[in-house]
């Protein structure tokens, strides 16, 4: 015998207050706070995690649409993909803040006609290459995350953003 699914009624749902996860099947779960806030999870296995997907809050999503998202959600777990992902992905192309590296250059770009050197352009996007390549071409990359293999040759104490005295060679 398989799995129930669709094993919540509307009732059921708009009644509950037991805070805890309460099953629909097919990874769809109630979630009920110890506040009594509810809203609606998926739970899928995806490449060895077990990752929960919020569907969105009861008032907002009732009982046949949280199953029908769970449906898609399943379709493409079921196809390799993993839905989290897909709405990360989706949320990134639909934003409008740039990553550092556009950014940066942007501003390389903008200041680059007024420095008296042309060489100051070189540098900077030098400066960009060796210190932030892994946060800057990828949206969401977080800046103070990253060690800067540059940084670490400057001596810089961050805390204040005073430069240490170096000590000398002997």
């Amino acid at each position: 015998m398989g799995l129930k699914i669709n094993r919540l009624t509307a009732r059921g749902v708009a009644t509950v207050t037991k805070p805890g996860y309460h099953p629909d099947g097919g990874g769809l779960y109630l979630q009920v706070t110890a506040s009594g806030a509810k809203s609606w999870v998926f739970r899928y296995r995806f490449e060895g995690r077990r990752p929960e997907m919020g569907l969105g809050p009861l008032h907002v999503i009732g009982l046949a649409d949280a199953r029908a998202a769970a449906d898609v959600a399943r379709r493409m777990v079921q196809s390799g993909q993993d839905p989290l992902a897909g709405r990360r992905a989706a949320a990134v192309a639909a934003s409008s803040i740039p990553t550092f590296w556009e950014a940066a250059t942007a501003y390389i770009a903008e200041r680059e006609a007024g420095w008296t050197n042309p060489k100051h352009a070189g540098q900077w996007t030098s400066t960009l290459d060796v210190c932030h390549a892994g946060i800057g071409r990828s949206a969401g990359g977080s800046y103070r995350d990253r060690a800067c293999p540059g940084r670490a040759a400057a001596n810089l104490d961050h805390q204040n953003g005073d430069r240490q005295s170096r000590p000398t060679a002997r």
